[in-house]
Formats: structure tokens, C-alpha cells, sequence
């Protein structure tokens, strides 16, 4: 259920949201999917210190979409 969720919305993201950068934001914020960004946008993110905030984001909100779905 979980994995389909996730497809789900990857393929929402990718049908609604034109901009490559926000997608690739949405996709690692939202799905912990770190991969869709790019290695400059990696460095940035590395250089400010907002990268380990933004893997952990991620992960703590898939366990929590993990734990909605199987509550509902």
C-alpha cells in the first residue's frame, strides 16, 4: 500500500509541478528520494548545512505517511 502511495505521488509530482528544481525538492522532502537532486543542489544544500535536515524530513515523513495509512 505504502509503495503505491508513493508512486502515486511521484507521478503527481511529475504531472503538476513543471519546475525541475521544486519537483526534485518536493520528491526528496516529501519521499526522502535525495537522488532526483542535483550534485550542485547536493553542495549547496551540503555547503549551508540544510542537507542533513532535509534526508532526515524525508525519512521521518514517509514513517509517518507509513503510519497514516496503516492507521487508516
Amino acid at each position: 500500500l505504502m509503495a503505491k502511495f508513493r508512486r502515486f505521488l511521484y507521478l503527481k509530482a511529475y504531472s503538476h509541478i513543471s519546475d525541475e528544481f521544486s519537483r526534485s525538492l518536493f520528491l526528496t522532502l516529501v519521499l526522502g528520494m535525495g537522488s532526483e537532486l542535483s550534485t550542485d543542489d547536493w553542495q549547496i544544500f551540503k555547503d549551508t548545512g540544510i542537507a542533513h535536515l532535509m534526508v532526515v524530513s524525508g525519512a521521518h515523513l514517509s514513517l509517518l505517511m507509513s503510519m497514516v495509512s496503516f492507521v487508516v
